[in-house]
């Protein structure tokens, strides 16, 4: 055990080494240890009240649990304990025939059967696992492969047979716990395999939503993609055409020329895998409508055991002692009821700061374009200024008071989305605050000027404003008007609607351009 731990952290250890090397991002799910991370149902955007009530209609009799975003955040009954998984189980046996191919042990999923020292008969020669792992092979029925439905379990104990003692000459627990396959997944109640002499799935609730999980990843775990996506991409939908026909065999002539057995039911147990079934897994099409079309289920016993897989929900659910699957759809309704919030895992675009407008002296205006965010929308924004930050708020522009005189600060916005990411931050802008204005002297009374008869300005006021030969209005900072005798200034700019007929000041002039300056775009 120690030897096989330490196998496991050196490949684990290994994993991580190829992915920093190759430069590919690790997978943003959540993924457990030894151990589930748990989180409320609320905290990832389920109602508590409504998951009970999925419960005491799905699986009143338990155990079970609910995963969410690599979270177990719901439980009933004891999520410990192990047990057979019956039909449930066949998954694992497709998960591992995907490693035989990875591996090269197979040429693919259609690799032909009889290579692997069985003598079958002549319609059954171009049998392949595929076949045996849709439930068309065929075997200890009339039809030839291919050529009809028939959930059998003779065929199965043949593909159990084959894969494990043929292909990878291990027992099935062997083959399962390499470091190399599902052994990364690290099942916290012991093994896969148990029941039925070693080739029925005995494990735990929270152990058995590992490989849910697995698949909802599509064989990436803790970022190590154990198996090629490729697989997921072919493999997680019906492979059954819907217009294959049922088999005409019945348990009354099962035909077990090999002598394998049933690894528990008969030949022709059900009518619904056409256009539903594929790589042991049920997917919904047109009759498990209460669900999001990418459901894809495991079941055993008619629904007593069960796995539900919701991708675009990240959901997995695991229980036994479910209710019989006659009434699967309402269930998957109550469960989509429970779902408060929808599951996001892309962050949504970061904000485009439009303006960073300085009011007065010490306040910023921001102002920025809405980011979008397609799955889930947009919950709000974030503001950070100099990295820290300051504000969130709904609206797209926050005003900030009372910052430092003269200071430059940095701004960036993100946002956030409906399922709680945060998205990656805008372009950083700086503005710089602005520096006071001297405060204008108080105003006093002037002498008599000349003889011209005109106020004279007091000292650091704005002249008089008089009119030259031209009719044209001038403003003569400090000293005698032009009947002094003394050299005329130039002309100051004027000001709008200040005239000929008083003394105009200088510092609301200056005043204003400082304003104006303040209130210009400082985004660089």
């Amino acid at each position: 055990m120690m030897m096989q731990a330490a196998r496991l952290s050196g490949y684990l250890a290994a994993v991580a080494m190829v992915v920093q090397v190759s430069g590919r991002p690790a997978a943003a799910a959540v993924f457990p240890g030894v151990t589930w991370q748990t989180r409320t149902p609320a905290e990832v955007g389920l109602d508590a009240a409504k998951l009970a009530s999925y419960r005491n209609a799905a699986s009143p009799n338990g155990p079970g649990v609910i995963i969410r975003g690599g979270y177990l955040v719901y439980s009933w009954g004891d999520a410990s304990a192990r047990g057979d998984w019956a039909s449930a189980m066949k998954p694992v046996m497709s998960t591992l025939l995907f490693f035989a191919v990875h591996e090269g042990r197979l040429a693919g999923v259609d690799a032909k059967v009889r290579d692997w020292g069985w003598a079958l008969q002549s319609k059954d020669r171009e049998m392949t696992f595929a076949h045996l792992a849709n439930m068309t092979s065929g075997y200890a029925l009339p039809e030839a492969p291919g050529a009809a439905w028939g959930y059998n379990d003779y065929a199965i104990t043949l593909y159990s047979k084959t894969l494990f003692d043929r292909v990878f000459a291990q027992a099935a627990n062997d083959v399962a716990a390499a470091p190399n396959r599902l052994g990364p997944l690290q099942l916290q109640d012991g093994s896969f395999f148990g029941s039925r002499s070693g080739r029925g799935v005995d494990a735990s609730p929270r152990d058995f939503a590992r490989i849910g999980w697995f698949w909802l990843n599509r064989g990436n775990w803790r970022g190590a993609q154990l198996l090629p996506q490729r697989f997921f991409d072919d493999y997680v939908k019906s492979q059954v055409p819907a217009s294959l026909p049922r088999t005409t065999g019945t348990d009354s002539n099962i035909n077990d020329y090999l002598g394998v057995g049933s690894i528990g039911g008969g030949v022709n147990q059900c009518a619904e895998g056409p256009g539903r079934y594929g790589f042991n897994w049920w997917f919904g099409g047109d009759v498990l409508t209460a669900a999001p079309p990418d459901l894809f289920i495991a079941e055993g016993h008619g629904g007593r055991e069960h796995m539900t897989i919701i991708p675009s929900q990240s959901l997995v659910v695991a229980y036994r002692g479910g209710q019989p699957n006659t009434g699967l759809n309402g269930y998957l309704r109550l469960l989509m009821e429970a779902v408060v919030r929808p599951w996001d895992e892309t962050p949504p675009t970061p904000p485009v700061i439009q303006s960073a407008v300085v009011e007065g002296v010490t306040s910023v205006l921001l102002t920025w374009a809405p980011a979008t965010d397609p799955e889930s929308g947009v919950d709000g924004y974030l503001v950070y200024r100099d990295g820290a930050l300051v504000a969130t708020t709904a609206a797209t522009s926050l005003a900030e008071d009372e910052l430092e005189e003269s200071t430059t600060y940095s701004y960036a916005v993100s946002a956030k989305n409906g399922a709680g990411i945060e998205g990656p931050r805008s372009s950083a802008v700086t503005v710089r605050t602005s520096t006071p204005s001297p405060e204008e002297p108080e105003p006093h009374d002037g002498a008599p000027g000349d003889s011209g008869g005109t106020d004279a300005a007091s000292p650091g006021d704005p002249g008089p404003v008089s009119t030259d030969g031209g009719g044209a209005d001038s403003v003569t900072a400090g000293g005698p008007g032009p009947s002094s005798g003394q050299p005329r200034p130039e002309p100051a700019v004027l000001v709008g609607g200040c005239n000929a007929g008083g003394a105009v000041s200088l510092a609301p002039l200056a005043a204003l351009l400082v304003f104006g300056r303040r209130r210009s775009p400082a985004a660089h």
